[in-house]
């Protein structure tokens, strides 16, 4: 019988560490992280490329401290080794490890450190597998082996070469997503010039957030009561001139160390509605608050957060008051709400339509297409003014069309099997959700999302300028709650440009078709 209790670890707590992630992504960024504690002032340059077709993965950094066989060992030691700073990215010691356990089963790491000459190796054909902890011999390799541009390299530059195989088989690599998160997640990092990122040879840009010349950007300096200084910069975003503005999340980005952790933070502020707030966008630098392991989001249970939280509620209090103000300066009427809700109801009437119906473009879509915009309810274009033509023509190419013409197209055959799990999917969520007219604060936005006493509405801009062009007439309403249902829910879902052309034809003809029935 033993006289004390001593704690004790089996490898399959690493293996368990090795699920933590929630994507690909998520683990790539941790072994991206794993060099910048050890830039000492030094520009790190970073590539990664991603063949999963020849079941290889390369993570490879150069211009940090890089590793020697002492390193190699520290890097092994799971939840210890070489002492942090709080003010580092990494502090538990085993985030690379764990990540590249997430991704594959054979691990293969090639380092040198800065201003010495020996290439040291470690690998394992089991890593991610393996239930019990291992020893390894230590090895070195000749320099001439190494791949060219590493063998360049100057000798006061050190290195790490992460070559992963035998790949997880149900990781999915979205390349298009991953080069977008890349540039979201370090963009500070590369706009300062501090770390350099390329994606299967092609360099990563910072991601735009440019900024709306109808607002000022607002300095944030804020001293707190631990005597940091809490800084950032909030703006409104001119969606017009950013490039894949349907991924970017409005509300302040929270960063460490330039590198973010969170995005969309409000603050408090949601009954406001996070889709009228959309193209409120800032960023604020915590260094001294600390990310969970993940570095996907922040201990928030703690006075860190809590001072930040309550420091950020008043900072931001005069910017949602002016957004408030210009809401108020354009008053919805009754009128116009009493629409939204008519279309509203006519959109799930014809989602039962095509539920209803079987599929093909067949009777019901020959019955829309004999239909006129005026029967369906198109309200008429009026005169409009020299040099107006002009303006519609450029708004029409930036935020969509007005609505079909006197006989819609039907759609592609190849979205019918698409549009039927749309509909699945928006019967399952209760169909459509209720359509409001209000103003978004920002002209270049058709549409949005909202929060209304807890439940997802669609926001109908009354600013845009189509919607002041066409009075807010019903068929622009039922197009726009169309397509801002069709937009994708998630960063990495992607739709065809035939499917979205498709289901958004075969939606608003079913609507007509609701129309035509009720006139």
């Amino acid at each position: 019988m033993t006289t004390a209790w001593r704690e004790r670890a089996q490898r399959g707590l690493a293996l368990g560490a090795m699920n933590q992630y929630e994507t690909v992504a998520d683990a790539l960024f941790e072994i991206i992280d794993n060099p910048m504690d050890y830039r000492f002032g030094r520009k790190l340059t970073v590539n990664v490329s991603v063949q999963k077709e020849h079941d290889l993965v390369v993570v490879e950094d150069s211009g940090g401290e890089g590793m020697d066989d002492e390193g190699i060992d520290d890097w092994l030691n799971w939840g210890s080794g070489h002492p942090h700073q709080s003010r580092d990215i990494g502090r538990y010691h085993y985030g690379g490890k764990a990540a590249t356990g997430f991704l594959a089963n054979h691990i293969r790491i090639t380092a040198r450190r800065a201003n010495t000459r020996t290439v040291w190796v470690f690998e394992d054909r089991e890593w991610a597998t393996r239930e019990e902890w291992a020893n390894y011999e230590k090895r070195t390799q000749d320099t001439r082996e190494l791949p060219i541009h590493l063998r360049n390299l100057p000798a006061d530059t050190g290195f790490v070469r992460i070559e992963l195989r035998d790949l997880h088989k149900t990781r999915r690599y979205r390349l298009d997503d991953l080069r977008f998160r890349l540039s979201n997640v370090y963009r500070r990092l590369i706009i300062g010039g501090e770390i350099s990122i390329a994606l299967n040879g092609a360099p990563v840009q910072p991601l735009a957030l440019p900024e709306s010349s109808s607002f000022s950007a607002v300095e944030i300096c804020e001293r707190l009561q631990n005597r940091r200084r809490l800084r950032g910069r909030v703006w409104r975003l001119n969606r017009d001139e950013a490039l894949q503005s349907k991924y970017i999340k409005g509300g302040v980005r929270t960063l460490f160390n330039g590198r973010l952790i969170t995005e969309g933070e409000y603050f408090g502020y949601y009954a406001e509605g996070k889709g009228l707030l959309n193209s409120l966008v800032g960023e604020i630098e915590l260094d001294w608050c600390k990310p969970v392991p993940t570095k996907t989001a922040w201990i928030k249970d703690s006075e860190e957060w809590y001072e930040v939280e309550e420091s950020m509620k008043s900072a931001l209090q005069p910017i949602i008051r002016a957004f408030r103000e210009a809401a108020e300066r354009n008053p919805v009427s009754r009128e116009e709400k009493k629409r939204c809700n008519q279309v509203h109801r006519q959109l799930n009437q014809a989602l039962r339509l095509i539920r209803a119906s079987d599929g093909s473009r067949g009777e019901m879509d020959d019955q829309i297409a004999s239909k006129s915009v005026e029967e369906a309810g198109r309200k008429a274009a009026s005169p409009r003014e020299d040099g107006a033509d002009d303006e519609q023509a450029e708004n029409h190419g930036r935020a969509g069309t007005r609505g079909p013409t006197k006989n819609p197209s039907p759609p592609p055959e190849d979205a019918v099997g698409a549009l039927r799990r749309l509909v699945d999917r928006l019967e399952k969520s209760g169909g459509f959700p209720p359509i409001r007219p209000d103003s978004l604060f920002d002209k270049s936005l058709r549409s949005g999302r909202g929060i209304e006493n807890g439940t997802e509405v669609i926001v109908v801009n009354t600013i845009h300028s189509m919607y002041t062009d066409l009075e807010g007439d019903a068929s622009y309403i039922a197009e726009t709650a169309i397509l801002e249902m069709l937009r994708p829910e998630e960063e990495n879902e992607t739709l065809h440009a035939s499917e979205y052309y498709g289901q958004a034809l075969q939606l608003l003809n079913a609507w007509y078709k609701v129309v035509g029935d009720e006139t």
